[in-house]
């Protein structure tokens, strides 16, 4: 098997990353933007011990799973990759992949997953977009490169943004460009949605480590989010000796809602980011309930190591991408805890975090019990998606 080779190759289910499974003569292959089903001529483009991957070349026989994808820039922008699946399919292999990773990693077979939660919207959801410009171009970047595919609209963006990218297409170009420096600028403009449904903009250039800035891109989904772990914590007294802790709180997003169904328990809101701690600050001082919350501007890891986090009280965890660092975890392993919720957007750090939680709670003579787990589509079209687990250590 060298690259460049074209073969046949059936696809036998979905991995991670959004890309097929198939086996020719016993090897492994992995296939983008292919489904469950089909039969693909393929290129070899890569080639390891154990695996290999591949790009199509013809589809010979297309799986009952496929959709036709509406974006004219799919395949060769780097964001979505599952537009060519039919929406229900999409919700049912991004969830058998969270069980499959969850069941693997924790060398548990029987978890409890409650019913899969889609997304209110299939495309238009995004209430936030990261371009990039340079020269007389903006856009996203292409699929495997830093080189920039120029679009005029994003499918999977609000309709206000599109309609601000198109109106202000040439202002947000000349972002990437700039008389004084005679080498093209490169800088990342993120567009998103005001509190009052308008449209702005912030630029930066691509080496810019301030740039970084979270929020919740489906709104839609983001309420029903809300409401779940709200309620995944009603069963806790509302006692002002309980306190919540919101670690990597960001600027409140459960925060505010915990306070309102919580009135008399504590809040402490643990964030890294200032500029997200500052925007919870301005949210606190419109509370009602602004003396039951703090927001603590240091990592999370350093917070536990310096506070008492006590059995009773609720810790929600809803970290970034990366999952939490190993001694938050150790820290939370340690002693027993009535109830937390983890939040978590990659179902494989995830899937690490729980592993370490319960080798760690083993090691101190304790049991993890993971009471339910559930899925939320935040990110259709994308192989993306949002796991809630609601556990205790006893």
């Amino acid at each position: 098997m060298k690259i460049n080779d074209i073969i046949e190759i059936k696809i036998d289910k979905m991995a991670n990353e959004g890309k097929g499974l198939g086996r020719y003569n016993e090897q492994v292959f992995f296939i983008p933007f292919s489904a469950p089903g089909d039969t693909l001529r393929v290129k070899v483009t890569r080639v390891t011990k154990s695996f290999c991957e591949g790009e199509i070349v013809e589809i010979l026989k297309a799986s009952s799973l496929r959709a036709q994808a509406p974006c004219s820039y799919y395949g060769q922008c780097g964001g979505c990759n599952f537009q060519h699946l039919i929406y229900e399919n999409q919700l049912r292999i991004k969830t058998d992949l969270v069980k499959e990773t969850l069941e693997r990693f924790l060398k548990i077979s029987d978890l409890n997953f409650k019913e899969s939660v889609p997304s209110p919207k299939h495309f238009n959801y995004r209430n936030r977009i990261q371009l990039h410009t340079q020269e007389n171009t903006i856009g996203f970047h292409k699929r495997k490169t830093h080189e920039i595919l120029d679009i005029k609209e994003c499918l999977i963006a609000e309709e206000p943004l599109n309609y601000f990218l198109s109106s202000n297409s040439d202002k947000l170009k000349s972002l990437g460009s700039s008389k004084e420096s005679k080498k093209p600028l490169k800088n990342r403009v993120e567009l998103f949605l005001t509190p009052d449904f308008g449209v702005d903009y912030r630029s930066e250039t691509e080496d810019s480590e301030s740039f970084a800035f979270f929020s919740q891109v489906n709104r839609f989904q983001n309420e029903n989010l809300i409401k779940t772990v709200v309620n995944l914590f009603s069963v806790i007294p509302n006692d002002p000796k309980i306190r919540f802790f919101d670690l990597y709180a960001g600027s409140g997003n459960f925060s505010f809602p915990m306070l309102l169904a919580k009135n008399k328990s504590p809040v402490m809101a643990v964030e890294l980011s200032p500029e997200l701690v500052k925007i919870g600050n301005l949210k606190k001082k419109e509370s009602h309930y602004k003396q039951q919350i703090t927001f603590i501007n240091t990592s999370v890891e350093y917070f536990l190591s310096q506070v008492s986090v006590l059995p009773k009280d609720q810790i929600l965890l809803d970290p970034p991408r990366t999952g939490c660092h190993q001694s938050t975890i150790e820290i939370l392993g340690a002693q027993k805890r009535d109830k937390i919720v983890y939040v978590s957007c990659n179902y494989v750090t995830l899937a690490r975090d729980l592993a370490l939680l319960k080798t760690t709670a083993e090691g101190w003579g304790l049991k993890l019990d993971l009471q339910s787990l559930q899925c939320f589509d935040m990110f259709p079209q994308t192989d993306h998606i949002e796991v809630v687990v609601e556990l205790s250590i006893s």
